[in-house]
């Protein structure tokens, strides 16, 4: 399912539950164009980063592995020296 989202903005409501050693995957997109080289960082509830993911050049995106529980991501595209921009 596809849930929009708008920068700088949270989206409420989209939840879901991940098996032991589970991954978020997607795709990152500004009005219908894949953006590449984004940044996924995973933040647990709490606020502690907990892994990480970037986006191929179509888009697409898998992070790290995560054991069970609640987390938010947060997404920032990079200029070439690694720094968000």
């Amino acid at each position: 399912t596809l849930h929009p989202a708008q920068v700088g903005q949270i989206t409420p409501n989209i939840n879901f539950l991940l098996s032991p050693g589970g991954r978020f995957a997607g795709t990152i997109t500004s009005l219908g164009v894949p953006v590449p080289e984004v940044s996924v960082s995973v933040y647990s509830a709490s606020g502690t980063y907990v892994g990480f993911g970037w986006t191929r050049p179509d888009g697409t995106y898998t992070t790290s592995a995560l054991p069970t529980g609640q987390y938010r991501l947060r997404i920032a595209a990079v200029d070439t020296n690694g720094r968000a921009a």
